[in-house]
């Protein structure tokens, strides 16, 4: 009996199998490329991201993989790589490559959504941020996931810009920070909030 056969058999029935396997080093990305093989279509089982496979030990001679393989059929109740990665996300930095010279950031977010705490219909807006980094520098990737986790946050105008910046200058430190939240207009009005932190610097 194959291994592909094998899996299949023990994936029926289920919404998603942990697997283990454990090689030696040299030939651990041939072995697993083979492996991911077997759940390629037209069968109905498939990897549904590489975020899936977590090598948890590696030495010289051996590696551990540990894969979850996911039934498409239950892909609508398993949360999507896009949804994991932005409930664990975090807001991280990287030290400034130039701490002597004042310089200013300026980032856009067009697309940042919550919900109406009192209606529950959506509000979108535009951010833009702009900042004199102190020591650290804020990761953009990371901006990115943690606007993001506001999409199904119930919350005001007033709030949301607020403890948008109290987050990013408690992760960063920065000498000076703005935040502009431009919400679209809902029920002819149109919402502009403008929150600051710190005396700007004129260059």
């Amino acid at each position: 009996m194959s291994i592909k056969s094998i899996l299949l058999g023990l994936l029926r029935g289920k919404t998603h199998l942990k697997i283990v396997i454990v090689v030696t080093d040299s030939v651990f990305r041939f072995a697993l490329r083979k492996f991911l093989a077997c759940f390629k279509r037209p069968h109905p089982y498939s990897l549904e991201t590489e975020s899936h496979i977590k090598v948890y030990k590696r030495s010289n001679f051996l590696v551990a993989a540990d894969l979850q393989v996911l039934n498409d059929d239950s892909k609508a109740n398993y949360p999507l790589y896009g949804e994991r990665a932005i409930a664990e996300a975090k807001l991280i930095c990287f030290d400034n490559p130039k701490q002597q010279r004042p310089y200013e950031i300026s980032i856009e977010l067009p697309e940042f959504t919550c919900l109406c705490p009192f209606s529950g219909y959506p509000d979108f807006a535009i951010l833009r941020l702009i900042y004199e980094p102190h020591l650290k520098v804020l990761e953009l990737k990371a901006i990115k996931l943690y606007i993001n986790s506001y999409r199904d946050r119930k919350i005001s105008h007033e709030h949301a810009a607020n403890q948008i910046l109290d987050d990013l200058i408690k992760a960063c430190n920065p000498k000076w920070m703005e935040l502009e939240a431009d919400f679209n207009p809902r029920g002819n009005v149109h919402t502009k909030i403008k929150v600051i932190h710190g005396k700007r610097q004129s260059f």
